[in-house]
């Protein structure tokens, strides 16, 4: 089983293998053609760069949205049988997509694709801050003081 910051580095660069990193990348560089003056340049990179990131968080926020449909809908899955059906035959992806895809497990398995791929490309050790807020969690009171 791969660590988290190697699945970070694969599900990214599988991101960028696959083009999801294609238009931000050709915007940046007819930006960085089309302006002489580095101030307008610097301010239209840093717009396209939180831009993208904030597609990228609506995206996240999408992938919850359907594991919250697919919930909704009892789509579960049958988690057993394609386990199954995978040691005998291998990875197939019409099994996938018969047995798995569109499941809540499969929408909370894009949710977390999608924020590992985006701390990937921030440079941002997930790992660590998952371990430090496990820790602060546990000095927290019971249920936050909150109702839920």
């Amino acid at each position: 089983m791969k660590d988290i910051k190697t699945l970070c580095r694969d599900i990214h660069q599988n991101a960028t293998e696959h083009g999801f990193y294609d238009d931000e990348h050709d915007i940046a560089s007819i930006i960085a053609l089309s302006f002489e003056n580095s101030d307008t340049k610097n301010k239209l990179q840093t717009a396209l760069a939180d831009m993208a990131i904030t597609q990228k968080i609506a995206l996240i926020h999408s992938e919850l949205s359907e594991a919250l449909e697919a919930h909704r809908q009892r789509r579960y899955g049958d988690r057993y049988t394609l386990e199954e059906l995978t040691e005998q035959c291998g990875f197939r992806t019409a099994l996938f997509e018969k047995y798995v895809k569109d499941t809540v497990g499969d929408e909370l398995a894009d949710a977390i694709i999608r924020i590992f791929d985006l701390s990937s490309e921030l440079h941002i050790d997930i790992e660590k801050h998952i371990h430090l807020k496990m820790k602060y969690n546990q000095t927290r009171p019971y249920k936050h003081n909150k109702a839920y």
